[in-house]
């Protein structure tokens, strides 16, 4: 894409996700007053939007937008008397809900910032200053870097930048230098950046594992509560089997946005959140309920300095480096190689198996040819299936889930236990099931599931060390260590939903309606 070069030295811009108002131009950000001099941009969500723009019309307001971002417009306007920061001082004493917002006025040389449950960073370079929601914004031009606590307001001048809280008192606030792994912000020669970062993750893996070594683990106490959203979820979900089946641990994966609203027991545990972007609002709510209920709180996340990590208690950071693609990949697998970390830390055996984790990533990447090949049909499958079981269960919901988010095409992932107990009435002849057959001892019964899919009339591709099944299509993987089996089968099912996803022509980085970092409820 042809880029946009506009003069000037101030500017403001926002990838909106929609909550209020359709994904519209009229809706796009920034938002602006009445008279055109106040524009700002905004990440979450104004409870309170609607009874405000109630009063504001009632005083001669006109809103050109649907969304809840212009009221803080048309509210800085209303308190305006010549100062920008006092009247964004006497904006937020009448905002309810989670924001972070920039606000730049027309004639006057500055930014404002503000933060409230909602994340805000600001970069620190030579000569010139960024705010964004993360660190990928501006880690390409800075590592230097000031995390905005809740309640804190930033001014950024020529002459440099002060931080106040809610009641204009003046704020201390050290710039850390961000270490953070970085890709080539490029696609270095690869079509696409999902493409690149599924490439990546062999490194991605063993940079994980080589800055775990030494890291201290936390207590588990007598349970331990996974709790995370979307691709974490799975990962999670893998880490429970893995916590059960090696250390006898009473070990339970949870969705985030249940945990937070649940009620949780009391009980001598610890909840782990796990977060690539250490941002998803979500996840910092639960992490917040497990305090409250008394749990211990740990973090995994791929973003140092992010909110997760001053929420809980302590944390440790998965060094898969920034990752572009809005579909999680390398910080995926990361997330894997950091919890046998934590089984190993524990006391389970697993050395081997993480060392071997690297090596089984990398041979999955030579089945790229082949996966090309079957993707177009499964692209086009009426219904795509997703079954595993056990330590797969969570795999198969992975591969299920990066098919639906990049292909739009449905995709659903059952155990594969369950086939019977309802999911059978989908399967025809115009259904693939995608079976993760391991060697894991559970061959037959792994054998059935398949053959009665076959037996109504769907066709199964199976991802096995096994060629002498009731399949219709073999991606091979290597036998052996069940977890050396996961990794592998983690990047084959990445490959098969990014080449379906290119075979229909879909924006494969930037998947509609989706965002990378949830930071709203």
């Amino acid at each position: 894409e042809e880029a946009l070069r506009l003069p000037g030295t101030m500017g403001i811009g926002h990838t909106r996700w929609a909550t209020h108002g359709e994904p519209a131009d009229r809706n796009a950000h920034p938002l602006w007053d009445c008279r055109g001099m106040f524009y700002v941009v905004h990440n979450g969500t104004l409870e309170n939007a609607d009874e405000l723009v109630e009063e504001l019309r009632g005083r001669g307001h006109r809103f050109s937008s649907e969304t809840d971002t212009e009221v803080i417009a048309h509210l800085i306007e209303e308190n305006f008397d010549g100062d920008p920061l006092r009247a964004v001082l006497a904006t937020v004493r009448r905002l309810r809900g989670s924001f972070a917002f920039v606000l730049m006025v027309r004639g006057w040389r500055g930014l404002i910032g503000v933060r409230k449950d909602s994340p805000l960073v600001l970069g620190v370079g030579e000569g010139e200053y960024f705010l964004s929601s993360d660190l990928a914004g501006f880690i390409g031009e800075t590592r230097k870097a000031v995390f905005l606590d809740n309640g804190w307001i930033v001014e950024v001048r020529d002459s440099g930048y002060r931080i106040l809280d809610f009641t204009g008192a003046p704020v201390k606030a050290e710039v850390g230098e961000v270490e953070v792994e970085v890709s080539s912000p490029d696609m270095a020669g690869h079509p696409h950046f999902m493409h690149k970062e599924i490439h990546e993750q062999p490194e991605a893996i063993r940079r994980t594992l080589e800055g775990l070594a030494g890291a201290r683990a936390p207590d588990p106490g007598n349970v331990v509560f996974l709790v995370a959203s979307g691709t974490s979820y799975h990962a999670s979900l893998i880490a429970s089997y893995i916590l059960r089946r090696e250390l006898g641990i009473m070990a339970v994966a949870e969705i985030s946005s249940e945990f937070a609203y649940s009620r949780i027991p009391e009980v001598d545990g610890i909840a782990i959140i796990t977060t690539q972007s250490g941002e998803t609002a979500d996840a910092i709510k639960a992490a917040r309920a497990a305090r409250r209920a008394g749990l211990r709180t740990f973090a995994i996340t791929n973003t140092p300095g992010s909110s997760i990590t001053r929420e809980v208690d302590s944390h440790v950071l998965t060094r898969a480096g920034i990752e572009v693609s809005v579909a999680a990949t390398k910080t995926f697998t990361a997330q894997l190689a950091a919890f046998l970390w934590l089984a190993s830390s524990w006391g389970a055996d697993l050395s081997e198996d993480a060392a071997e984790a690297p090596r089984r990533a990398y041979s999955a990447l030579l089945r790229e040819d082949k996966l090309r090949k079957l993707a177009p049909t499964l692209a086009n499958a009426g219904k795509l299936l997703y079954l595993g079981r056990g330590l797969f269960r969570g795999m198969a919901m992975e591969g299920a889930l990066k098919m639906k988010e990049i292909t739009y095409r449905g995709a659903e992932a059952f155990p594969s236990g369950e086939m019977k107990h309802g999911p059978l009435a989908l399967v025809d002849g115009d259904t693939w099931i995608v079976s993760l057959v391991p060697e894991d001892g559970l061959r037959e019964k792994n054998f059935i599931s398949c053959a009665e899919a076959r037996a109504r009339g769907g066709r199964v591709l199976a991802v096995t060390p096994f060629c002498d099944g009731p399949f219709d299509e073999v991606v091979e993987v290597g036998g052996g260590s069940p977890y050396g089996q996961l990794f592998e089968s983690a990047v084959i099912l990445q490959l098969l939903a990014y080449h379906a996803a290119v075979s229909l022509g879909r924006d494969v980085d930037r998947p509609r309606n989706l965002a990378k970092s949830v930071t709203v409820e």
